[in-house]
């Protein structure tokens, strides 16, 4: 037994111990690094345009566009400053929008999905107005009026014919319009689909974030559906950028009913809305997306240019693919044309697939 212990020391065993339990930290790592996604699913941001006399009508949303069971939540703030009025309409905004939506898309079928939106929007006095100021000096953006307002003080005046449509408060949150989509995805790969939507109000238009009426639309929408980096150097991605791009785009048609406010009545129309973006892998788990969205105005006529003109939005952000099921999402919103379009926001998003 003498002999044993010294042809096998016990610092040779404790050693060995050591080398196992490396081992096998290494194995794990390798286990995690395998799992790792080759490829990023080319998701379009959760963009929605947030200014206050468009957030009672149906928008254009855009969707994943893929056979899976998904949970997505967004979470936007915005602000808002816009001062306009004529013998007609009175529509003078110094606020910030804070909308959470919550959205779940079920699999009917092979090719039909069904998807089920749930937002809830609160307008409030805010706390950025100083540093959204700073933005507009320091890149030279028009202010709109928002230098001549006390800073972080509320102010929702939409007016019809002298009588108010909307009586806001400040800092509550409502329920705003439900919205149900049924998409037929009519191409083998899933990068086609034909939508249809309807949206139910959930609140009274007095609140400003429905507008009272059940609202439909008709939709197109293409998708590439997955982006390969070619390498791991955020770098060399960027440097084969026209290789590496994915596309998406959606365009609808929408009919919205007329605004039924607290005294006043809002005649609707018709409009056209689209949006169009672009993907780009950094790595494995990295992606930059940009997002423009266009979109007529609802209204017959107000006669104030803003609101009866196209807006125009872009947003530019951020996904991490954290693993196969998680992707994350920030990004940057601009007004881009300074017609009926918030004038800064941002936006996280989280989407589960599962």
């Amino acid at each position: 037994m003498d002999s044993f212990k010294g042809d096998f020391p016990v610092e040779n065993v404790l050693l060995n111990k050591k080398n196992i339990l490396i081992l096998k930290c290494l194995q794990s790592l390798f286990v995690a690094v395998a799992v790792l996604p080759t490829s990023i699913h080319a998701a379009p941001l959760p963009l929605h345009n947030s200014f206050p006399t468009l957030q009672p009508f149906l928008g254009l949303q855009q969707k994943p566009l893929n056979r899976d069971t998904l949970l997505t939540t967004s979470l936007e703030h915005s602000s808002v400053s816009f001062f306009r009025q004529n013998d007609r309409v009175t529509a003078n905004f110094d606020l910030e929008v804070s909308r959470l939506n919550l959205s779940w898309q079920q699999p009917v079928t092979d090719d039909l999905l069904l998807s089920v939106d749930l937002p809830v929007v609160s307008y409030s006095s805010g706390a950025f107005d100083s540093l959204i100021n700073g933005y507009h000096s320091a890149f030279g953006f028009p202010e709109n009026g928002r230098d001549l307002r006390p800073d972080n003080q509320f102010l929702y005046q939409f007016e019809y014919l002298g009588q108010p449509l909307v009586q806001a408060n400040n800092g509550k949150y409502y329920f705003a319009d439900a919205r149900i989509a049924v998409d037929w995805l009519f191409s083998a790969d899933s990068q086609w689909a034909l939508g249809l939507i309807a949206e139910a109000p959930l609140s009274s238009g007095r609140h400003g974030v429905s507008n009272g009426h059940w609202d439909f639309a008709i939709s197109m929408a293409y998708q590439q559906q997955d982006i390969k980096p070619r390498s791991e150097l955020w770098l060399d991605n960027l440097l084969n950028i026209a290789q590496l791009t994915s596309f998406h785009w959606k365009a609808g048609w929408y009919l919205p009913g007329d605004w039924k406010g607290s005294q006043q009545t809002l005649a609707a129309k018709n409009n056209f809305q689209i949006a169009a973006g672009a993907s780009v892998p950094l790595d494995s788990n990295w992606q930059l997306v940009l997002d423009v969205l266009a979109q007529q105005s609802p209204f017959e006529t107000t006669g104030i240019r803003e609101l009866d003109s196209a807006s125009v939005t872009v947003a530019a952000g951020m996904q991490w693919q954290a693993d196969q099921s998680n992707l994350l999402s920030i990004h940057f919103v601009e007004d881009l044309n300074t017609a009926a379009s918030a004038d800064i926001g941002l936006i996280v998003g989280w989407q589960k697939t599962f």
